[in-house]
């Protein structure tokens, strides 16, 4: 799905405004009182603090608008006969969601005539300003198309924000919906999804790490004396007492190693204010508009000199600890890919941005990473001291002193004693060593050319190569458990794409399958290449499991109904056989049907969409959502 720049003008009329230009003559309301669910739509495996989910969601409560037109469609607020919310809360009452708990919240109900319609538009967190709003600067609107909300990105890089809004199973608003209509009477069902963009960074290199190389000095004498006691006369001798004293230093010095270490990496150009439209039309796309003007612009410069310093550990340039860790700990950028931030800042939530090929530094999201080129150089020094002791004599009448003592009692003596240190230093030699040898480091700079698409989970990889950086931007859906794209090599032929067979299901509506109490059949045919087998996940909450062609459950772990069956490419057609697990749940149901493809090394790769190549041929689907309704 493509990114879409809105260029119409919006519209904005003030809240209160807009209420008392609205006629309040709905139809006789009926017996039947309007009721909510919902659901975040939040990743399944994240491990990140700011993440709106379920739980987050019943903790905050959520705000909904809602128009109600009679038998006319939508087409504006300024249209419609009358509004049944105007941003009003709803609020997590004991594990189920009411919107009239509060003193002056009435309740609200479905009008008499079956063909009558209301459209709801949600969003959360709640806020009365909208969320992340005050009083002094609300950011919740309304347009001549619908709610809208005016998002801030965050000034801090370790701080994250997170924004949903709320659509149907098929990704569009619950627009011109009646009680009839519903999967489940009076219910609306609300499904939260989100509208930035998260980023992920991750950082390798081409470079590849030398080995320890020792050099051995050899040994040098650094010193030698010799010190005499005083004279003394014994029978016909005059002697004295000689010490001679010798210093020598054996040196070997260890290169250990080059390592590649990050000081600062900053990004330019992202978008600090931007507007989401509640009223989205572009299946499981958010609607933005943003200004990408410079005042708009907003930068981020991460250093490790921070007193929380966000960069990985293992490549953050901390040159006061090298000695002690160098090739555990700091094991710096390698070909290996590997986080470039800590897990305290693993993520980023941005405004989506379109890519501007033309002017790629001064509308484009550029990074600029600035890294160290350096080794740890040790050098073990061996000192050795010798001291030899000896007697001096002459004859009474002779002044030379003649040599030694040969005599038992003056026997020469020599004693030898070794230590051993070491020095360790950082070698910048090729770290572009400024005039006072201390090194100044290396820029590499990039810019993202792709769209950057709101609701989309994007690893982006820096990689070093010299001075040039290359950056890849990845997307994949939000909930999409953290796997691999795989852009460069031949995939395997598609003969036919994954598709459901319509005698086995109830109805499909968009990218959702109603199977309701059957067992559901998919198939697809994939030929061979370079992915050997595929394997077939069931995403979600585990209510739904494989089965045989006569319905049984195929067992997996612990005798369970299996979640995820594999199979061989280039086999021909694959049958898919799914089922509800209890088919008769009081809840609605829902799982994603995923297809991985593994190599002959077991590296995975999505079968999603890519140019020139789909697995699922729909351009409104990305992947199957298998849904069992209440029973």
């Amino acid at each position: 799905m493509k990114m879409k720049r809105i260029y119409n003008i919006m519209v904005i009329i003030p809240l209160m405004l807009l209420q008392s230009c609205i006629k309040d003559n709905i139809d006789i309301p009926s017996s039947h009182e309007i009721a909510f669910t919902s659901e975040a739509v939040a990743p399944e495996k994240v491990g990140t603090r700011s993440t709106i989910d379920n739980t987050s969601l019943h903790a905050t409560g959520w705000g909904v608008f809602a128009y109600y037109t009679g038998p006319a469609i939508f087409s504006s607020p300024a249209a419609a006969e009358g509004i049944i919310f105007n941003n009003r809360k709803v609020y997590d009452a004991s594990g189920s969601w009411d919107y009239a708990l509060n003193s002056g919240e009435r309740r609200e109900y479905w009008p008499t005539k079956a063909d009558d319609k209301i459209s709801f538009f949600a969003y959360a967190p709640y806020s009365q300003y909208g969320p992340y709003g005050t009083a002094a600067a609300p950011t919740l609107s309304i347009s001549n198309y619908g709610p809208t909300i005016k998002y801030t990105a965050p000034d801090s890089f370790s701080e994250e924000k997170d924004l949903v809004w709320g659509t149907n199973t098929s990704g569009l608003p619950h627009r011109n919906v009646s009680r009839t209509s519903l999967a489940t009477e009076d219910v609306v069902d609300m499904h939260f999804r989100h509208a930035p963009a998260k980023l992920k960074f991750t950082i390798n290199g081409s470079t590849v790490l030398e080995n320890d190389v020792t050099i051995d000095l050899g040994t040098s004498p650094v010193s030698s004396t010799t010190e005499y006691g005083a004279e003394t006369k014994s029978s016909i001798y005059y002697y004295r007492q000689a010490t001679q004293t010798t210093i020598t230093e054996s040196r070997k010095i260890t290169e250990t190693g080059t390592r590649i270490f990050v000081e600062e990496v900053s990004f330019k150009n992202f978008l600090r204010q931007g507007t989401l439209h509640l009223n989205n039309a572009d299946p499981f796309t958010p609607s933005w508009t943003a200004s990408d003007d410079e005042s708009n612009m907003l930068s981020y410069n991460i250093s490790t000199a921070l007193t929380s310093n966000p960069v990985n550990e293992a490549i953050s340039y901390n040159k006061e600890n090298f000695g002690s860790g160098w090739g555990t700990v700091y094991t710096g950028v390698n070909s290996d890919t590997q986080e470039l931030f800590s897990p305290g800042h693993k993520y980023l939530y941005i405004i989506p941005k379109a890519a501007d090929r033309l002017q790629t530094d001064s509308k484009n999201i550029v990074i600029t990473v600035k890294y160290h080129v350096v080794a740890i150089v040790t050098t073990e020094i061996v000192t050795t001291t010798t001291v030899r002791t000896y007697w001096q004599r002459r004859w009474e009448l002779i002044s030379s002193y003649s040599g030694e003592f040969t005599d038992s009692s003056h026997q020469p003596a020599t004693t030898t004693s070794s230590s051993t240190s070491y020095v360790t230093e950082i070698d910048y030699s090729n770290d572009n060593a400024g005039a006072d040898g201390i090194g100044q480091g290396w820029h590499a700079k990039g810019s993202i050319s792709t769209d950057i698409i709101g609701g989309r989970d994007y690893t982006i990889n820096l990689f070093l190569n010299g001075r040039d950086l290359t950056l890849t931007a990845v997307p994949q859906p939000w909930d999409l458990e953290e796997t691999t794209y795989d852009y460069n090599e031949s995939l395997n032929p598609i003969i036919a794409p994954l598709t459901y067979d319509p005698a086995y299901v109830d109805k499909v509506e968009g990218g959702s399958v109603y199977i309701n109490n059957r067992t559901g059949r998919f198939t697809f045919n994939l030929g061979a290449g370079k992915y050997v087998y595929w394997q077939a996940s069931l995403i979600g909450d585990d209510a739904f499991a494989f089965t045989d062609a006569d319905g049984k459950y195929i067992l997996g772990a612990g005798s369970v109904p299996a979640t995820s069956i594999r199979g061989a490419t280039g086999s021909g057609e694959s049958s898919l056989y799914i089922k509800a697990v209890n088919t008769s749940s009081g809840v609605t149901s829902r799982a994603k049907l995923r297809i991985y493809l593994f190599d002959s090394n077991n590296h995975a790769t999505v079968a999603l969409p890519r140019s020139g190549w789909k697995f699922i041929d729909n351009d409104d689907v990305l992947e199957w959502q298998i849904v069992q309704n209440a029973n």
